[in-house]
């Protein structure tokens, strides 16, 4: 009778850098095509569940996904058909549901025909990815995912009267401070936060002399400050370019690779 291979694919990704009290709203995982030898009949890719696989995947693991079936998002084979295009799978509720804040997120991609037990009719039914060890970062698989992190209660301070700026010029000392009339807060506030700040003492008045000096010393400061920004900027210009002909040079070599891989698995296919 005929035969046929079923492929399935783990997906690892290190999310534990996520905020633990961050609030995931988004995610997308983006595959970029290898290779695409669908030849007449085009079928979706689907984000399973990973939690059962172990890390790094083995052969052992195969069987752990059949029941693996809830589709986490997918994405049709005619979306791409060129060597490096992306595939974009919007990540669902469920699929959120998964990611973990404190370690690995594990998932694993099933074809519809895998999970609908469709037999294939034709030799010609797959498509490669690039892998997490391909050459080329750009051509990784990715996850992006979209958080929150849990916001200050706007009504917490409801109040705050001015800001104090005091510069004194002979001793050379510059201090911003939070003046606070009545607090409203639904927080415990420490009792000097709930007191405005005194007035000014004579010692830290500024004669009139002194505040005309502090403007032209200020004018100096910010030329001093346009000119390290424009240097700042000409050096950034040409980390840019050297960064451009090393990504054009690395293109280049990766392209010539996959070439030779594909001549490869052609006369392979051939000799077959």
């Amino acid at each position: 009778g005929s035969k046929y291979h079923i492929k399935r694919i783990g997906l690892h990704f290190d999310t534990s850098d996520l905020p633990d009290a961050c609030v995931i709203s988004a995610a997308t995982l983006t595959l970029y095509l290898y290779w695409d030898r669908v030849a007449s009949t085009d079928w979706s890719i689907t984000v399973v569940n990973g939690t059962d696989l172990a890390n790094p995947s083995n052969t052992n693991d195969y069987g752990d996904l059949l029941d693996d079936v809830t589709s986490y998002g997918t994405v049709s084979t005619a979306d791409g058909s060129n060597e490096g295009d992306p595939l974009a799978i919007t990540i669902n509720a469920a699929g959120l549901a998964q990611i973990s804040k404190v370690g690995t997120t594990k998932f694993a991609l099933r074809s519809s025909r895998d999970i609908g037990s469709d037999a294939p009719t034709d030799r010609e039914l797959y498509v490669l990815f690039s892998r997490n060890e391909a050459e080329g970062a750009e051509y990784r698989p990715t996850l992006v995912i979209t958080y929150a992190l849990a916001t200050f209660p706007s009504d917490a301070i409801s109040r705050v009267s001015n800001l104090v700026h005091r510069y004194h010029r002979v001793r050379g000392e510059y201090t911003l401070e939070i003046a606070l009339g009545e607090v409203i807060s639904d927080f415990g506030i420490p009792t000097w936060m709930s007191k405005p700040v005194s007035a000014a003492t004579p010692e830290d008045a500024e004669p009139e002399e002194e505040k005309a000096t502090e403007e032209e010393a200020k004018e100096e400061r910010t030329e001093e400050d346009r000119g390290r920004r424009e240097d700042d900027r000409r050096l950034w210009e040409e980390a840019d370019r050297l960064r451009e002909e090393e990504e054009e040079r690395r293109k280049a070599e990766e392209k010539k690779r996959r070439e030779d891989d594909r001549r490869l698995w052609d006369e392979k296919e051939r000799l077959r």
